[in-house]
């Protein structure tokens, strides 16, 4: 019963099956990433949350990737 059901299945879907059109689409390739023009900055931002604390930083980079700057600080939610 097990084997009729997935043999159904299979058919139904033909997700392994090279001959018939893959159902999920294939990324496309053409995307490359293009150094930015040098008078633009980039800033990474990212938070972290947990119950007791929130932390916070900040990156700042030039289009060469040197860092120009950057900081953080770390908020006890238990003391607000």
């Amino acid at each position: 019963m097990v084997w009729e059901r997935a043999a159904t299945l299979s058919q139904d879907f033909r997700i392994h099956n090279m001959v018939f059109k893959p159902m999920l689409p294939v990324p496309q390739s053409g995307k490359c990433w293009l150094k930015p023009p040098h008078d633009i900055i980039k800033i990474n931002f990212d938070t972290v949350v947990s119950p007791e604390k929130i932390g916070v930083g900040m990156i700042v980079r030039d289009s060469d990737g040197f860092v120009l700057g950057g900081g953080g600080s770390v908020i006890d939610v238990l003391k607000l």
